[in-house]
């Protein structure tokens, strides 16, 4: 008898082990929910801002840090295929809101997270706005 007794203490032991560890697992995660800044998220804070989405990422241009840098037009990754009015927030790649259709989208040779325009003859370099 105290031999079955022993048995189901530590069983019952071990079940209290593992609901406390499985069950708190819910607490001590991590999640990352954090989503990149959608067209109208970006527009209504910046509204007077030139941007355009591709990669399903807002780029932005005129970001002082990133205009000091030196950088290399790469390869052509796409263009832009629509402006789109103020007001309007329905961007999708390829989508700007001042930059003319037509406009070809280079990348940076030094940095993925940058791209590169030419308009009127000047480069423009478009920051990629991600949360990270």
């Amino acid at each position: 008898m105290k031999m079955k007794s022993s048995l189901f203490t530590v069983f019952m032991l071990i079940c209290f082990i593992l609901v406390g560890c499985l069950g708190g697992t819910e607490n001590n995660t991590v999640s990352n929910t954090e989503e990149n800044m959608t067209a109208e998220e970006f527009l209504t804070q910046n509204p007077e801002s030139d941007m355009f989405m591709f990669y399903g990422i807002i780029h932005n241009t005129n970001v002082d840090w990133v205009d000091e840098l030196t950088l290399t037009k790469g390869e052509q990754v796409g263009e832009i295929k629509e402006q789109v009015a103020e007001g309007n927030y329905d961007y999708a790649n390829g989508t700007a809101n001042k930059l003319p259709v037509g406009t070809i989208i280079y990348e940076a040779k030094e940095r993925d997270d940058i791209l590169i325009v030419e308009v009127n003859g000047e480069e423009k370099y478009y920051y990629a706005l991600v949360e990270g």
